[in-house]
């Protein structure tokens, strides 16, 4: 993370060979996943969101996510596709392509999101209330403990939302006030 205003100007940021400068534009949201040694372990961690807000406080991104081995997806339509949209209150997942079987336990869809982050999120003084839930249900308060939020930086973190059952195969909204 880099403090100040650079907005603009050409800064020169230190790259030890051990990190990896990451630069996100404003106004995206990328789709997380925690690593591990092989693709395969990888896979069975829990998603997370990276939300950028832009000059207007909102973000956009999608996620296309298939089982990793089968080159015909598309052709089976055997994968999930997810638009983001977020603004200055909201956080909304909207799956437009999901494949069968996806609900059932231990089928490669069957994934959660664990983490949401949101950059450039000018909220009050105190920290905020999070909900967050289906988008044809009733929203769930996220624990206190469970968010934290930067005003200095303007960074909101939401962490081990595991429990709450968001899954990346269903409409989904996260709300913040």
């Amino acid at each position: 993370q880099v403090e100040g205003d650079y907005r603009g100007k050409t800064v020169t940021l230190d790259a030890p060979l051990n990190k990896i400068n990451l630069h996100v534009r404003g106004g995206t949201i990328i789709p997380t996943q925690q690593p591990a040694n092989t693709t395969v372990y990888s896979r069975r961690n829990p998603m997370g969101l990276m939300v950028a807000m832009d000059d207007s406080s909102a973000a956009s991104g999608t996620l296309f996510w298939d089982d990793g081995e089968a080159i015909d997806s598309i052709e089976r339509q055997d994968y999930v596709f997810v638009n983001f949209n977020a603004s200055s209150s909201q956080l909304i997942s909207e799956v437009v392509t999901v494949p069968l079987g996806s609900q059932t336990s231990g089928h490669w869809a069957d994934f959660r999101y664990d983490t949401v982050s949101v950059y450039g999120l000018a909220l009050g003084t105190a920290t905020p209330t999070v909900r967050a839930g289906r988008t044809d249900g009733s929203l769930q308060t996220v624990a206190a403990n469970k968010v934290q939020y930067d005003r200095d930086n303007q960074v909101l973190l939401l962490t081990d939302l595991n429990d709450m059952d968001l899954k990346i195969t269903e409409n989904l909204r996260v709300t913040w006030s």
